[in-house]
């Protein structure tokens, strides 16, 4: 399983409802028709961080975004998504693949949490001796961290109210089309979390977890002599097909 994630902002050219009805109505049941694109949701920033929206589009393959049919569908696109496409200023993606999730017994596997919290994460060694042969080192340390992560933070996670999901993905490739400094920093992560919660998640309680979260992953930065980049996110659903 795969998932592309996409963040955009409309900018100042488009009018909130115009832009949301493209997506709603015209971008999004349009991919969904391409084989192998099996469901997806839009999410609204409530953490006043920008861009405000990104998009999650559940793949059979990670290899279904980089295929030339795909990218075929922008020659077949409409005047009015050309001329969308052409006027945001901000829209990125990175395609990931999924390496372990978790859920709650009692949730449709297929039904979207009402509240995401979105963890972009990259570990590199302190060690200076690792770095000049990094790639086996880099991939034990991923492992190492991979492991914690699932054992530790995801079972924590797990146990608070309204708890949907946790999913860890590993990134596949990225297209930075038109990006900021901040934003390339966390697509170009080799790691990716999403948490969801159902209609019970709260922003503030979120951003409190997250901060006993950080305050962890600290902890095993220094045990392991390494630094984790931690750029997180937190959105509300908007829609989902």
């Amino acid at each position: 399983m795969a998932l592309l994630l996409v963040y955009t902002d409309k900018g100042a050219e488009i009018s909130e409802t115009e832009f949301n009805e493209w997506y709603d109505e015209e971008h999004i049941p349009r991919l969904l028709l391409f084989p192998g694109c099996t469901r997806a949701s839009r999410y609204q920033a409530i953490d006043s961080k920008p861009p405000p929206w990104t998009a999650l589009y559940h793949l059979d393959s990670p290899e279904i975004p980089e295929s030339r049919e795909w990218y075929q569908l922008n020659e077949q696109a409409s005047d009015n998504e050309k001329t969308i496409l052409g006027s945001i200023p901000i829209i990125t993606r990175s395609i990931y693949t999924m390496f372990h999730g978790s859920h709650a017994k009692d949730i449709p596997h297929h039904s979207a949490g009402k509240v995401a919290c979105i963890v972009h994460l990259q570990i590199k060694s302190r060690d200076f001796d690792v770095l000049l042969d990094s790639s086996r080192e880099q991939a034990d340390l991923e492992a190492k961290f991979k492991l914690w992560h699932r054992n530790f933070i995801t079972r924590g996670v797990s146990t608070t109210p309204g708890w949907v999901r946790s999913t860890m993905y590993t990134r596949y490739s990225g297209s930075d089309m038109r990006t900021t400094p901040e934003l390339k920093i966390a697509m170009d992560c080799q790691l990716l979390v999403i948490h969801e919660w159902d209609e019970n998640g709260d922003a503030m309680e979120i951003s409190k977890l997250e901060a006993n979260v950080a305050a962890q992953v600290q902890i095993w930065e220094k045990e392991n002599l390494c630094d984790v980049t931690r750029e997180t996110r937190i959105f509300s659903l908007h829609k989902e097909w």
